[in-house]
């Protein structure tokens, strides 16, 4: 008659499980090998699990359970071989970022549509009707045209403002010229001089008359750079459209206003006096 089940780990006594014979009989503890991996009372990780011993590390039930010295964990790792994976995918990954083109400057795009908008803003308040018409064309490249028409090659691709596009330095050259050199507007009053209609991001810019004239500047004066075809003021500051507007190294290097022969400027003197 077999005898009755035996209590597997209910001490450190017994931490060792008995084996059962087919016939019912129990026939001896587990030996210690069979224990290797397998979760019990105290028992010591399987080196398999612990990244790839030998064997020869492994911790016996019984020498964790009655204080005997165990041997240090083998060392956690995937060898040469996965160091050498890793290196690998690094070095692709820093290939294809340089590999990768450089995209363009999307903060210099929004610079330039600011320019744009800020000038429609002066123009109509100059009793001008201007407006970005895009005539099937992408939204960047219609305010793009809208600038090429209105400021020259110095907004086509490659040029000066195209790469340089920053509002501020901008509107100082533009109202630099407009005032024949008297107004010299900071990177804050420029910002002032413009307003949106309405609270929202789609609304229209406005030029905000009111501060425009604590610089003795009324906004049909400001306007009236733009008419006519390109030119020159009888001080040498460029007017009409396009109207060419310097750049900020030329206005601060003294190349403005430009230098007339004298002929020239008593014409124009004598042109508008008339």
């Amino acid at each position: 008659r077999p005898g009755p089940a035996p209590r597997v780990g209910v001490s450190a006594d017994h931490a060792r499980p008995m084996a059962r014979r087919p016939d019912g009989f129990i026939d001896g503890p587990i030996p210690p090998a069979r224990l290797l991996g397998i979760a019990g009372d105290r028992a010591s990780p399987s080196p398999v699990m612990m990244g790839g011993g030998t064997g020869q590390n492994a911790v016996s039930p019984s020498e964790s359970s009655f204080g005997g010295v165990a041997m240090p964990a083998p060392a956690v790792g995937g060898g040469a071989g996965a160091g050498a994976a890793a290196a690998a995918m690094m070095a692709a990954t820093a290939a294809a970022k340089v590999d990768k083109p450089k995209a363009k400057n999307p903060k210099r795009a929004d610079r330039r549509r600011t320019i744009a908008r800020f000038t429609t803003a002066i123009l109509r308040a100059g009793g001008s009707n201007a407006f970005i018409a895009r005539d099937g064309l992408g939204y960047r490249k219609a305010f793009d045209r809208f600038l090429v028409e209105t400021y020259g090659d110095t907004f086509a691709e490659g040029g000066y403002w195209y790469e340089n596009a920053r509002v501020e330095p901008f509107f100082r050259v533009l109202f630099h010229i407009a005032t024949d050199g008297r107004v010299q507007l900071d990177p804050d009053a420029v910002n002032a001089l413009f307003c949106k209609r309405e609270k929202r991001q789609a609304a229209e810019w406005l030029l905000d008359e009111e501060e425009l004239s604590k610089f003795g500047v009324t906004a049909t004066q400001l306007a009236q750079i733009f008419e006519g075809p390109p030119s020159v003021s009888p001080t040498g500051y460029p007017r009409g459209t396009p109207l060419a507007i310097p750049t900020d190294a030329e206005l601060d290097g003294g190349a403005v206003p430009a230098k007339m022969p004298a002929s020239s400027s008593a014409a124009a003197a004598a042109a508008a006096g008339a």
